[in-house]
């Protein structure tokens, strides 16, 4: 099954303006700037995660959770 040949126009046209504007975001990054922000992406992430499991298994065990995010 392949889209028709007008909706494949419309959606690559859709895609071509957010997607040049962000190759001009990251093209004015160094290659040591993107480790730094693929360092922070990472470490986020895994907070995010960390934190969810926390909120969902406090959740399973019926207690409330804190108003503050604990750390971990």
């Amino acid at each position: 099954m392949a889209p028709a040949p007008a909706a494949q126009s419309r959606t690559g046209a859709a895609r071509d303006v957010p997607g040049r504007a962000f190759r001009a975001v990251l093209g004015g990054y160094r290659d040591e700037e993107f480790a730094v922000i693929g360092d922070h992406l990472s470490r986020s992430a895994e907070a995010g995660r960390t934190q969810a499991e926390r909120l969902r298994a406090a959740g399973r065990a019926g207690e409330s959770t804190p108003r503050a995010a604990a750390s971990s």
